[in-house]
């Protein structure tokens, strides 16, 4: 037997479901595609959940004006769904004399961004916001933040599912094609199912080089090749000793 449905989504991280959401409240049927036994079980609720302002990014790239872009929709979006999250601001911090110009460069990047609010604090300043930071200066960014991933996501869902969309959990894409009029992927179950759609997301995060692969018509030179990176990150107990990131 083989399923028809207008979307489909593979992988329900954050980026997985807010394309789902986008396109169920768009009027679209979509079903989410998930291998694993919940949303959001890999990078989504691996980092450390910073909105970022967009200082960094080469000034008028696309990941610039997406980043300034996406602050603004979260910091709009998080209140009206209850998604824990908060506008701490944030130090680029100068250990040495000798480090304070790279914090101008920084600065004049930011500004060329778009980021105006953007200023360098000297060690005085900085004591007076953060008693226990020392250092010989910082960039301050007032407008960067934290949020709770997994909350950020379930709001998603929540959207998602309230126009119709559907999470099918332990459901992993093994193969696939790229017909004229349809794509046709081959899922996990027992038995394994066929399901044809018209369009075809691959939000599978980690996996989606693999999943890429295993469907066919999509050419290897147009999948992005993978460049893997670790990050580590500690739980602090008791008390912080800092307000700002």
């Amino acid at each position: 037997m083989i399923e028809k449905v207008d979307c489909i989504v593979i992988g329900a991280g954050v980026v997985g479901l807010a394309i789902a959401r986008s396109l169920a409240v768009a009027g679209r049927e979509v079903i989410i595609l998930e291998a694993e036994n919940s949303y959001g079980m890999h990078t989504s609720t691996r980092n450390s959940g910073c909105i970022h302002a967009g200082i960094n990014y080469p000034p008028g790239s696309l990941k610039n004006q997406l980043a300034i872009r996406g602050k603004n929709l979260l910091y709009q979006y998080c209140p009206e769904r209850g998604v824990t999250h908060e506008m701490t601001g944030k130090f680029v911090v100068a250990i040495e004399d000798e480090d304070i110009p790279v914090l101008h460069e920084l600065k004049e990047k930011a500004n060329k961004n778009g980021l105006d609010q953007i200023y360098i604090a000297d060690a005085g300043q900085i004591k007076e916001m953060e008693p226990n930071l020392n250092c010989a200066g910082a960039l301050y960014s007032p407008t960067s933040g934290l949020i709770e991933p997994h909350d950020l996501m379930t709001a998603f869902l929540g959207d998602a599912e309230n126009c119709g969309a559907v999470l099918a959990v332990n459901t992993k894409v093994l193969s696939g094609a790229i017909f004229e009029d349809f794509v046709e992927l081959i899922v996990s179950g027992n038995p394994e199912t066929k399901i044809r759609c018209g369009l075809c997301v691959n939000a599978a995060g980690h996996g989606a080089q693999k999943i890429a692969a295993a469907i066919k018509g999509i050419s290897s030179e147009t999948v992005p090749k993978q460049f893997l990176t670790r990050g580590c990150y500690f739980v602090m107990h008791g008390r912080k000793p800092f307000n700002r990131m």
